[in-house]
């Protein structure tokens, strides 16, 4: 088993997204980098919302980073270029949401002790604006 295809399995990115490339940058803030590539049948199963008409490859936007928890004492990044797809049947051109679908930046895995610490100090109530969501790669918290 290669290396990519272990974060592949650990990170639980299923059959639509693929480990690309890990790097490790060593320095002051030593940090891993994973990059996740989605794959050709990401854009054949996935629907238009609006009208669940079929989509096609538009282009590809801007690379996001997300914080993710600690290898050891090394900061972990994913990084990951989300596919734009055009619906065939109303022409809207959107992004697929990401492996994590993650929308700050930071993996619930990266936020959790935060959070911990947050609800220890407060009462539940003054957490109600944080939407908590599982997902297959990882959690995230909406802000």
């Amino acid at each position: 088993m290669s290396i990519e295809s272990l974060f592949h399995d650990l990170l639980g990115l299923g059959t639509d997204w693929h480990v690309k490339e890990l790097a490790h940058l060593p320095g002051a803030h030593s940090e891993v980098r994973i990059v996740i590539e989605a794959t050709a049948g990401l854009c054949e199963r996935y629907k238009c919302p609006d009208d669940g008409g079929s989509v096609r490859h538009y282009d590809d936007a801007p690379v996001r980073k997300w914080r993710h928890l600690n290898i050891f004492q090394h900061e972990c990044y994913l990084e990951c270029r989300l596919p734009r797809v055009k619906c065939d049947q109303c022409g809207k051109v959107r992004t697929v949401q990401g492996p994590c679908r993650v929308r700050s930046r930071a993996s619930l895995y990266c936020a959790k002790p935060w959070l911990k610490a947050a609800t220890a100090a407060c009462n539940r109530t003054s957490l109600a604006p944080y939407k908590l969501t599982r997902t297959p790669c990882a959690s995230s918290v909406h802000l």
